[in-house]
């Protein structure tokens, strides 16, 4: 019933959400095992294609992909930011094949149904006065959808992870945390990717289809600086034990307010080391103590 009642939370959570419905997913996977997780993952986002649910069929679809793709690779002992990329990369890709077929066997231009697409979705935004979308172009956005793509599916992993113990304490579960969210950090020569993505986006030399690669590249790399960051302020709230009411305050004003600065912080975080810093000030913080 609980299995049932996940998949069902599911449903709804990528009709209203999108991103959030991997969580419940995570945790059926986590409860079910491998292949009866596969079984009922292609068996829905089937039913919804066959009735023309696409859109809940693709985001449905591309997250059982992520999950059960990220699971397999973390049970090869791979990890945690080697299991996220190559996750990541097969579901950006199953995905986007999917839309490739699809437009072939309705014999649909994509960029034309993007376009009508994000046209509508403008519009609705002009309508509720959103200032941020305000004189956007939909041609604009349609080259920028696979850094989207990609974006969708990384918050989608994320949440998955950080809500999946509060979901599998309901479900009665305790599954072994491999890793945290709080040591994950970027390879090295990430760094090398965005500045070059920075260049190409804003250098006027460069030609278009240059800037457009390297905007959708700068996108995705603010993203993963941003888990960078976030990684940092946990170990800052572990390390020196914020409490609850503090730790709420931060996350409200860097998490939801000012995200661009946590991905700044994730990219210097790359020369000062910041978690390295917390550990060596606490270190001594807590010599003083005992020498006091």
């Amino acid at each position: 019933m609980k299995v049932a009642f996940l998949v069902l939370w599911s449903v709804v959570l990528a009709m209203f959400t999108a991103v959030l419905s991997a969580a419940p997913l995570r945790v059926v996977r986590t409860t079910v095992g491998q292949g009866l997780f596969w079984v009922i993952g292609i068996a829905l986002s089937a039913a919804f294609l066959v009735i023309h649910f696409y859109a809940l069929a693709f985001v449905l679809g591309a997250q059982v992909i992520l999950i059960g793709a990220f699971s397999e690779f973390e049970e090869r002992g791979l990890t945690l930011r080697h299991s996220a990329i190559l996750s990541v990369f097969v579901s950006a890709l199953a995905s986007a094949s999917g839309f490739f077929l699809w437009s072939a066997f309705e014999r649909k231009n994509l960029f034309q149904v993007f376009s009508g697409w994000i046209g509508e979705f403008l519009k609705r935004a002009t309508e509720m006065k959103i200032p941020i979308f305000e004189g956007l172009k939909p041609e604009v956005l349609v080259y920028q959808l696979p850094s989207a793509l990609v974006i969708f599916l990384i918050l989608s992993l994320a949440l998955s992870l950080i809500l999946e113990r509060p979901i599998s304490r309901w479900a009665g579960i305790f599954p072994q945390c491999k890793a945290k969210l709080s040591e994950y950090t970027n390879p090295d020569f990430f760094i090398w990717i965005l500045i070059l993505s920075l260049l190409g986006t804003f250098l006027n030399s460069a030609t278009r289809p240059v800037q457009e690669v390297s905007l959708n590249v700068l996108n995705i790399s603010i993203l993963a600086y941003f888990f960078q960051g976030l990684g940092v302020l946990g170990t800052y709230f572990e390390i020196f034990q914020v409490g609850f009411l503090w730790r709420l305050m931060w996350v409200l004003i860097l998490v939801i307010q000012l995200p661009i600065v946590l991905s700044a912080v994730g990219v210097v975080d790359y020369w000062l080391e910041f978690r390295r810093f917390f550990m060596k000030k606490a270190a001594q913080l807590k010599n003083k103590r005992v020498q006091e």
